[in-house]
């Protein structure tokens, strides 16, 4: 996965550039001409705070699920708010919505990951796997007794989390004026640096040159789903889950051919199939209500 997220973002949006020739990524070359600020940045959490806590909520769902991560966690977000919003067309253009809703998420996702961690010994994504093994390295076991006789252990560790998330936006906070200059760097300098990392990215996480092969062709497709408007981010959680629901649906349908569960018995399956079905009828309900509205807005006028 790792070398289709470099290519679909990063070595698409270095495509993008080239062939865009801007001149730097913000449009300005001196720090002076920028906008914004800091302030304009928290004004803009408490003016979405409902979208803050319901991002939130996904990334604790998430992440109590294991073997997704972070990066799901982001993205089901981003396709939350984006689908939420009443005018979509800034999406992608810089609206604060798309940068807010995922970065709430991805810090949410770690308190959610604790769950399956301590209490079952499964880790939520590589942070909690890592956790797990200095915890057994310990000889402390997860479970019942890690939460009866170590709750203070436990209580450690989420306060630990919660003070490491304000010390981490306190850094952020201190550091924005610094990394605001990025933005008038010329391209022409960061897209050698970009292009470096992500070929190396691509090639050091399974120490195989095809992966850089791999990364470059999604570079591709991902800057074709751009151009035409395509939505790169259900691509990259399809790939993410596809295994995990694969796995997970042949073992479900295997015990049900041994008479060991009783699939379509359960209500929270007809609870899940009902909200999937939901899910993708939603956009065309959507524009059919838009539909009648701007009719009878139009009739009314």
């Amino acid at each position: 996965l790792v070398p289709v997220l470099l290519g679909l973002f990063a070595l698409a949006e270095v495509i993008d550039l080239m062939v865009s020739g801007r001149e730097t990524l913000s449009g300005q070359r001196r720090v002076e001409d920028l906008t914004g600020s800091v302030f304009d940045g928290i004004r803009a959490v408490f003016r979405n705070l409902g979208l803050l806590v319901r991002s939130s909520i996904i990334g604790i769902v998430v992440g109590a699920i294991p073997g997704i991560g972070g990066s799901v966690a982001g993205f089901v977000a981003y396709g939350h708010a984006s689908q939420t919003a009443r005018d979509r067309s800034r999406f992608g253009h810089g609206d604060i919505r798309g940068l807010l809703a995922p970065e709430a998420a991805s810090d949410a996702k770690d308190g959610g990951a604790l769950v399956p961690t301590l209490a079952l010994g499964i880790p939520g994504g590589t942070g909690t796997a890592m956790l797990l093994g200095a915890m057994t390295l310990h000889g402390l076991t997860p479970g019942r007794e890690l939460l009866t006789s170590q709750l203070t252990l436990v209580f450690v560790l989420i306060w630990s989390l919660f003070l490491s998330n304000w010390m981490t936006s306190l850094l952020g906070l201190s550091l924005v004026s610094p990394m605001a200059r990025l933005g008038t760097i010329r391209t022409s300098r960061l897209i050698p640096v970009i292009l470096t990392l992500a070929m190396v990215g691509a090639i050091q996480y399974r120490g195989l040159v095809a992966d850089a092969g791999c990364a470059v062709a999604f570079g591709v497709l991902g800057f074709l789903m751009k151009r035409h408007q395509w939505p790169r981010v259900p691509l990259v959680i399809a790939m993410s889950l596809a295994l995990l629901l694969e796995t997970n649906l042949h073992l479900t349908l295997r015990l049900q051919e041994l008479g060991r569960i009783d699939f379509w018995s359960r209500p929270v399956v007809l609870v899940l199939v009902g909200l999937i079905l939901l899910n993708l009828f939603m956009p065309f309900l959507l524009q059919r209500y838009r539909a009648m509205r701007a009719r009878r807005s139009g009739e009314g006028a």
